[in-house]
């Protein structure tokens, strides 16, 4: 697994099959490999010419694979985000005070005050917010850390009473779940999540 900085180092030129998760950034493609993509986010930021460079397109949105395949004739299905059982699972033993919260929120800010977190402000409902840069938006009292570890998101999953989760207006449209709902979900939280287009169809 390469990161976005190590995209281009460690003899990539060697690898018979690359597969790009999609998010915000760009991978220039070589004709050499077999190239695959799996657009998890932010399809507002991809066109056909980059489509057209994969061999085969994953998309984490039914309707969206299904619109790229009649808009620019390339091979695209479906591929939902998921999550991992051996990390993410119901943990309710030896709960520590700031592991329980009432109504929990995980995400940056990303310079923007987020609608679930927002609604929340607007309702007086006081949430536990974990996430950088949100100080220009929200009280101090609202903000109990800037980061959660991955082997330890189960366990504020797992005790929270509510979590708020919300997507990019792109992604509503779109049909793009986050990641974020299955790894709740298989800790048995309830999420309360914006209404994204086929939701209900997955849930």
């Amino acid at each position: 697994v390469d990161l976005f900085d190590s995209w281009h180092e460690k003899g990539y030129m060697t690898d018979d099959v690359v597969i790009v998760l999609r998010g915000t950034k760009r991978y220039h493609t070589r004709g050499s490999q077999i190239n695959i993509l799996w657009n998890i986010s932010h399809p507002e930021l991809i066109y056909g010419d980059e489509y057209r460079d994969y061999d085969y397109v994953f998309s984490a949105s039914t309707a969206y694979a299904d619109e790229l395949k009649e808009k620019y004739g390339i091979q695209a299905e479906n591929l939902l985000q998921c999550t991992d059982p051996g990390l993410f699972y119901p943990d309710n033993e030896n709960v520590r005070d700031e592991e329980k919260t009432d109504i929990l929120f995980v995400g940056n800010s990303r310079e923007v005050l987020r609608k679930s977190v927002e609604y929340a402000l607007l309702k007086g409902i006081p949430a536990d917010v974990y996430g950088s840069r949100w100080e220009q938006f929200l009280p101090a009292g609202m903000i109990k850390g800037d980061y959660i570890k991955n082997e330890d998101l189960r366990r504020y999953y797992s005790n929270c009473s509510i979590l708020l989760n919300d997507h990019w207006p792109d992604m509503v449209t779109s049909g793009f779940i986050s990641n974020r709902i299955f790894d709740a979900l298989a800790c048995g939280a309830i999420v309360l999540p914006d209404r994204v287009n086929g939701i209900d169809k997955v849930f």
